[in-house]
């Protein structure tokens, strides 16, 4: 069974199981703690490997002291904007400097003087230093909520443990693996850490008073969401990736108060995907960070011949069983490895054997740019990941994988146009190599629009 089909199966079982019913606030208690265990239980029945490794104890730890007492600096100097943005760390290296390509192209559209950037830590850092002045770490209250969670959680367990345990027979057996006991006092603590959480959102809101907020995720902000919610504030999520059929991410049910009202997609192939809000609600808007790096490596960047860049997926369990093979059929190519910004903790585990084994393996850094990497290769390989739809755009050809024939990647469906060929066997990689080269720069398809300014600047209520 393929993981879109066993995501499909728990999505129906969430539906029979009635698991939405049980709330606190208005916020379904089984959305605290959903995804960690969908994905603890398909992770135990093999379908998805582990997808994120932590640093050491030791090493978290001190990053957290010392990006805390960086952030609480920085809060101190925070001013009143009008858009509020949430992203995430994970920044390319630029002439320009390092930058976040979702969130740094829109705020310059919307003017720096406007806005301002919450980062929280992933994994307990933050790399590089943002553009342009960067973004606020948010690591002091990150880690207050979680610290008051430790200490005062065992107070909303005797009003929130009946609906819990109620939750838990709903659940039991289907959806989540673990005792009665141990789920409902996961739940009470979830749900301490939310309301926490909550609050100091809700004093940060009321410091800054923005009129709308801008998430690059929706899952890690929720008590964000829900204090916006209460302040009338209006939130909008970027799209940050393809997805491919049901993911456990987006296929929960649509709540008001923890889910944006908005979602910005990057080109019209996406709004019949499924993202967990109803589809009047997904604007287009494009990918202008995207479109730019397309115009501006047009004359500047040529494509390296048998030179392809391996775009890993953190969650397949077979991706590394199948590139041995592939890189022992063709000793001549370069394989360029770019890990997955969850790998950088783990990625020996998972592919030291091939740098043993093979010669012609090299792993990227994090912090180089992806689309000179692309627009340098001559063949982008991968199963599903959003690097594939992103080489069609900037003309490099695409290899997918799909040797069993389980792949249900939507980019198989145009197979033999912009630029995607289906590699149903490892022979088939030479026909993809001795394929006339797309030439590097801006390709139309239907996966990334055109930078829609106007559309963009109308629902953020900003005049053109």
């Amino acid at each position: 069974m393929s993981v879109q089909e066993r995501i499909a199966e728990l999505n129906n079982l969430e539906q029979e199981s009635d698991v939405y019913r049980e709330r606190l606030w208005g916020v379904p208690l089984w959305r605290l703690v959903r995804l960690g265990e969908l994905d603890s239980l398909l992770r135990k029945q093999g379908t998805i490997d582990k997808r994120r490794y932590s640093p050491p104890p030791l090493r978290r730890i001190g990053n957290a002291l010392i990006f805390s007492a960086i952030s609480i600096c920085q809060l101190l100097r925070i001013r009143r904007k009008r858009y509020l943005f949430i992203g995430f760390p994970r920044r390319t290296e630029t002439s320009g400097g390092f930058i976040d390509p979702l969130t740094d192209p829109l705020i310059d559209e919307l003017g720096r003087e406007n806005c301002l950037c919450l980062e929280k830590p992933f994994m307990a850092v933050h790399r590089r230093p943002g553009y342009a002045g960067g973004p606020i770490y948010y690591d002091a209250p990150y880690y207050a909520a979680y610290a008051m969670t430790l200490i005062f959680g065992w107070v909303f367990i005797p009003f929130a443990a009946k609906p819990a345990n109620r939750l838990f027979n709903q659940v039991q057996s289907n959806l989540t693996q673990k005792t009665k006991s141990r789920f409902v006092l996961l739940t009470c603590l979830r749900f301490a850490q939310f309301c926490f959480e909550r609050q100091l959102a809700r004093f940060f809101l009321w410091v800054v008073t923005p009129t709308h907020l801008i998430l690059v995720n929706r899952w890690n902000n929720m008590p964000f969401i829900h204090a916006a919610y209460r302040a009338g504030i209006t939130v909008a999520e970027l799209q940050h990736g393809a997805i491919q059929g049901k993911t456990v991410p987006y296929s929960s049910e649509y709540c008001p108060t923890i889910d944006p009202d908005l979602f910005f997609a990057f080109g019209e192939f996406w709004i019949d995907e499924e993202w967990g809000l109803p589809t009047s609600q997904i604007v287009v808007t494009g990918h202008k960070y995207l479109e730019n790096s397309a115009e501006t490596m047009r004359d500047t960047v040529a494509r390296q011949p048998s030179t392809i860049l391996v775009a890993s997926q953190p969650e397949r369990r077979d991706f590394r069983t199948l590139l041995p093979d592939l890189m022992t059929r063709y000793p001549d190519v370069l394989f360029r490895l770019k890990l997955h910004p969850q790998e950088v903790y783990n990625w020996e585990s998972r592919y030291g054997h091939l740098l043993d084994a093979h010669g012609q393996v090299e792993v990227i850094d994090q912090d180089v740019d992806l689309y000179q990497l692309i627009a340098e290769s001559e063949v982008i390989l991968g199963i599903s990941s959003t690097v594939l739809y992103e080489a069609s755009f900037l003309g490099a050809k695409v290899a997918i994988i799909n040797f069993d024939g389980s792949n249900l990647c939507p980019a198989l469906q145009f197979a033999g146009k912009y630029g995607f060929y289906e590699l149903k066997s490892p022979d088939g990689l030479a026909r993809v190599l001795a394929a006339p080269a797309r030439s590097v720069g801006p390709h139309g398809t239907p996966f990334f629009s055109a930078f829609n300014r106007k559309s963009v600047f109308s629902v953020l209520g900003q005049p053109l």
